[in-house]
């Protein structure tokens, strides 16, 4: 989804454009038929800058297609065009064009409605006739029920997702507003068990989202709602660049100042590529690494200690890494992964049990008395008592919980070994490497993980696998202590220069050189 720099007819020292519009008491009687024409229509397209009047252009030729496929609409809008006016503007449009139908727009704060949404009603039926559509300055709001009435029985519903996330349900929905939408903390959610059911029966009931992009690509409006509507031909991207309502130079000193072109936060919020914000990147080191580490591992040990690490979910993943490490490359290989919501303890266990036994059946591993037994030599797991508990007398499945103190630490020890290679994931763990490269902090606090839905989830494998590498035992030696002799005395056989193993004896214990 790329940017464009430049579109026909916007170039460098055009001219600012500046509004037409004036207050209805300040129109002269020609002026004032004209718009209550207009009005009549329900066309506010002189409100407009003319690259507003053209996305609008193009929308509306989409809708009127009979071709067209699909419901929804995607405007990739970058900061400060003025996306709002637009899907603002539309929804007016449309609710004076169809009587009785109920239109919602969605914002993902409850604080967007006061400080967005009102003023901007207000701004656009400043020069709607007196008592045409509602009250007389337009329609009617009803603050009360967050909603704005027209005389013809439409009406247009404000709702902010974080202080009612349910308050887009209804009967039945005509038009939906997204503002926003990269910044919703359930999109697919809202769209799949929300607004899709009310459209039954309403053939011409649309759905327009328009957003900046988000600071991860993971989220469900880039990963899906607007990769789907590109090839459906039901998208419009929109730069800084084409923001007609600025001077030249003022829209260069705002790119200038977030880092120029090639800047991560300049490309995403001011020409709308969907890249991750590196500044709220859980593990930022991983992209220049992922080639390197992404592999099958050439040869597995014989002699490894096998642990599995869980990070219990039910609306978020449940989420569960099979792992080794290998102690004489001193590397912790990932082997095999499942992550899913809502499993119960039966599903758990069952899921675990089979990646145990396809992955080490044949495999031992020395317990602490010295005795050797079956693999994994440890599980660990974010503390679900009932769970841990379940999964243990019910289906014989050890967890200890792990330890979380010291968060930022554990983080950063994840980011050092990831950036130092001492991690290695098999090519399968299709989903960790997903979080891995796209998982982002919820906010600049840096304490809590992003909630993305879907295969994303709370990036919940990098939950998981910061809980292995604390619980891993690097110092501890998998191989028996016979094994141990004899390869002690391979490498003093065959020398220093031996490509025998690493163990060297000193004592009755071994280390690693």
């Amino acid at each position: 989804m790329a940017s464009r720099t430049y579109t026909a007819g916007v170039v460098p020292g055009r001219a600012r454009w500046v509004s037409p519009v004036l207050p209805w008491s300040a129109c002269d009687p020609t002026r004032k038929k004209i718009l209550e024409a207009a009005w009549e229509r329900g066309e506010i397209r002189h409100h407009y800058t003319p690259s507003q009047a053209a996305a609008h252009a193009k929308f509306t030729a989409w809708n009127s297609d009979p071709k067209r496929m699909g419901r929804e609409y995607a405007f990739d809008i970058s900061r400060r065009w003025g996306k709002s006016v637009l899907t603002c503007g539309l929804a007016l449009e449309k609710a004076i064009q169809n009587p009785n139908w109920r239109l919602v727009m969605c914002a993902p704060e409850y604080k967007m409605i006061n400080k967005i949404f009102l003023p901007l009603m207000s701004q656009l039926t400043q020069d709607c006739p007196r008592g045409l559509h509602g009250s007389q300055h337009g329609p009617e709001w009803v603050k009360s029920e967050g909603t704005f009435y027209l005389k013809n029985g439409s009406r247009i519903e404000l709702v902010g997702l974080d202080v009612n996330p349910d308050g887009a349900r209804g009967t039945g929905v005509d038009w939906v507003n997204l503002d926003e939408g990269g910044f919703f903390g359930n999109f697919e959610y809202l769209l799949q068990s929300i607004l899709y059911p009310q459209m039954l029966g309403r053939p011409h009931a649309r759905i327009i989202g328009a957003s900046t992009p988000p600071i991860s690509p993971s989220h469900y409006w880039s990963s899906t709602f607007v990769p789907e509507a590109i090839t459906r031909g039901a998208h419009h991207i929109c730069t800084l660049e084409e923001a007609d309502q600025y001077e030249w130079g003022e829209i260069e000193e705002f790119i200038a100042k977030a880092g120029g072109r090639k800047a991560v936060t300049c490309r995403r919020e001011y020409f709308c590529e969907h890249v991750t914000d590196e500044t709220m990147a859980i593990v930022p080191e991983f992209r220049d690494v992922e080639a390197d580490i992404v592999k099958a591992p050439e040869k597995i040990p014989m002699w490894r200690d096998c642990y599995v690490s869980m990070d219990p979910g039910w609306k978020d993943l449940t989420a569960v890494l099979f792992a080794y490490w290998d102690f004489e490359r001193q590397i912790l290989v990932i082997e095999d992964e499942v992550a899913a919501p809502r499993l119960n303890s039966q599903d758990v266990a069952t899921a675990i049990a089979a990646k145990e036994l396809a992955l080490w059946e044949k495999s031992q591993c020395k317990g602490h008395n010295g005795q050797m037994r079956a693999q994994p030599y440890l599980r660990v797991s974010d503390n679900e008592p009932r769970l841990l508990w379940d999964l243990s007398t019910a289906h014989k499945l050890t967890f200890i919980a792990t330890q979380k103190d010291n968060f930022d630490q554990q983080i950063n020890a994840l980011r050092i070994a990831v950036q130092n290679k001492q991690i290695q994931i098999h090519p399968r763990c299709r989903r960790l490497v997903m979080h891995l490269r796209n998982g982002v902090w919820r906010n600049e606090l840096k304490k809590q993980f992003a909630w993305e839905g879907g295969d994303m989830g709370h990036f919940d494998l990098i939950a998981a696998l910061v809980y292995l590498l604390r619980n891993i035992q690097k110092k501890r030696n998998p191989a028996p202590m016979a094994q141990r002799r004899v390869d002690a005395n391979e490498h003093q056989r065959q020398g220093p220069g031996s490509t025998a193993s690493k163990w060297s004896r000193k004592g009755r214990k071994f280390f690693v050189r």
